[in-house]
């Protein structure tokens, strides 16, 4: 992407933990956002309505959590979405959600018709879209409380008290041998007991049913108080399915070694100002950027360096 002509839009928590980035990256001709007192902070900031007088290759859309409304925003002021980039598209990300997302949908659109799915820890249930085609219930312990944002990293919106089942995890109030498929996803690490959780799982799936599992492999605490472990790896999913009567079928790690660093490294601003209260240097994000540079390219030629360090793993397992 480098020195693509592109309009930065949007200034706020996410463009100053990437400015050093986007100024390595694109030949940048202005910046734009819905509120006039940021973009008014730079020499060529205009407003959105400005944005169709430039003449852009891209927009680069700062934001990852609203990038999705932004994009339908702009749509809506006559901009092409192909001329729409997101970190997703940026060198330096590596997109966790993004892999995640297409491994699960992808496996759920495998079941059969009229299969039986529970969501097991389904929170705000972003997959229950794409199970129309199955009988889908959800379940989850719905204690989580999503007003808590001091300790450590937090889920800004969570809605898991409108699961079909609100019970513990280890007693789900399901018969035996009910249900085709529980799918559990970056949910182990918030289990106190978590291989119970597995033999839950083994009791309420019929015989040749299947688990589809997501968790790290090495997280940051989230959603605390409720956060019990950093992560599993691939010798757990192996001994714990197994003593629950599951097959593994499929395991894949997702990222590696370089792509871990070079994410921490990228946090290094958020940290720094949360938890020492100060804005990093600009030599100290040019450093950032070279060695995230460094990293990312040494991720494209990895090989197997996810048997050190990985951001989790994908587990289909077959109960036997």
């Amino acid at each position: 992407m480098q020195n693509r002509k592109v309009i930065i839009y949007g200034l706020g928590t996410d463009y100053e933990n990437s400015k050093y980035f986007l100024e390595e990256s694109f030949d940048i001709l202005a910046y734009s956002d819905k509120d006039e007192n940021k973009y008014l902070k730079f020499e060529n900031g205009i407003p959105p309505a400005k944005i169709k007088d430039y003449p852009y290759e891209f927009i680069y859309i700062t934001s990852q959590k609203h990038a999705g409304e932004i994009k339908k925003e702009l749509e809506q002021m006559g901009i092409d979405q192909s001329k729409l980039l997101t970190i997703a598209d940026a060198w330096w990300s590596f997109d966790e959600q993004k892999i995640r997302d297409e491994w699960i949908i992808n496996r759920i659109k495998e079941i059969p018709d009229g299969f039986t799915l529970l969501d097991a820890g389904a929170g705000n249930m972003p997959y229950k879209k794409y199970c129309a085609h199955l009988k889908y219930i959800s379940q989850d312990f719905g204690e989580y409380d999503d007003s808590v944002k001091e300790e450590a990293l937090q889920v800004e919106e969570w809605h898991s008290k409108n699961a079909d089942i609100i019970s513990d995890i280890v007693n789900i109030p399901i018969n035996d041998k009910s249900v085709d498929v529980v799918l559990c996803t970056e949910v182990l690490e918030h289990i106190k007991n978590p291989v119970e959780a597995l033999q839950e799982f083994g009791r309420i799936i019929k015989k040749d049913g299947i688990l589809l599992l997501t968790a790290p492999f090495c997280s940051l605490t989230h959603m605390a108080p409720y956060y019990y472990a950093n992560g599993f790896s691939q010798y757990w999913y192996e001994e714990h399915l197994r003593e629950a009567g599951f097959e593994i079928l499929e395991i894949v790690p997702y990222g590696n070694w370089f792509t871990y660093m070079a994410l921490e490294l990228q946090r290094l601003p958020y940290v720094t100002t949360r938890y020492r209260g100060e804005v990093c240097s600009e030599d100290i994000y040019k450093q950032l950027v070279k060695m995230v540079k460094i990293l990312m390219a040494q991720s494209n030629s990895d090989n197997g360096s996810s048997e050190l360090l990985c951001h989790g793993f994908f587990v289909k397992a077959r109960k036997e």
